[in-house]
């Protein structure tokens, strides 16, 4: 009579993947509720929390691309089509000379109206994308079986919690780079593997420049 297999190893597995994420979230939403209290000061001595619209240098300059971006928008919208391709002639001639951010961070913050004023929606927005994320680094590490240690090192390494409070583009960059590094290195097919890729590092490179990187190495 053979004997039952020994699920011990597992329900272990699972019980440390339970821990590590409760720790993830309980962090999250921990620090997330108590810097409102006692918000942490930035590089520029400001406070940062959810309630606080500070990013030292970062976001005045996504801030200020905002405000060109809308300048523009207006500007097409206001003008008939026959116009757009000079208006569009004049953009890109706008842009080679002036510095500013890719679109899609300038779009979140117009999207949230994220100003002093109104910081929360966005806020939560990225203590839930910040949540989301260590969740899924947490279920991949525990697929690779890595140690409880691995674990609890990627549930409260300090540098994601910072990011989820300091409103910048790194934390959707490093969604978007989570999102694209479990693409390429699923099981899909390999055209499908690359076609994922190539679309998320093209939303990734609208974010910020960095997502070039991820072309580089598709083709390498």
């Amino acid at each position: 009579m053979t004997s039952a297999p020994d699920r011990s190893p597992m329900r272990h597995a699972v019980g440390v993947f339970a821990l590590a994420l409760l720790g993830a979230v309980a962090a999250r939403l921990g620090l997330w509720i108590g810097t409102m209290w006692v918000p942490i000061p930035n590089e520029a001595r400001q406070p940062i929390s959810p309630l606080h619209a500070n990013s030292a240098i970062d976001l005045a300059f996504y801030q200020m691309s905002r405000a060109i971006y809308g300048e523009w928008i207006d500007r097409f919208t206001a003008a008939p089509w026959a116009e757009w391709g000079v208006l569009f002639t004049a953009l890109l001639t706008f842009m080679k000379a002036n510095f500013i951010s890719g679109p899609f961070m300038a779009g979140l913050l117009e999207l949230f109206d994220y100003d002093a004023s109104n910081t929360l929606p966005l806020a939560t927005l990225y203590l839930a994308l910040s949540s989301l994320v260590v969740v899924a680094w947490l279920r991949w590490f525990t697929r690779i079986q890595a140690g409880g240690t691995a674990l609890l090192i990627v549930a409260l390494i300090p540098g994601p919690l910072w990011y989820m409070l300091n409103v910048s583009s790194d934390l959707p960059f490093a969604a978007l780079f989570a999102l694209f590094f479990f693409a390429f290195f699923s099981a899909r097919r390999m055209r499908q593997r690359y076609v994922w890729g190539a679309i998320i590092a093209l939303v990734a490179t609208l974010l910020r420049p960095h997502g070039i990187s991820m072309f580089l190495f598709m083709g390498l």
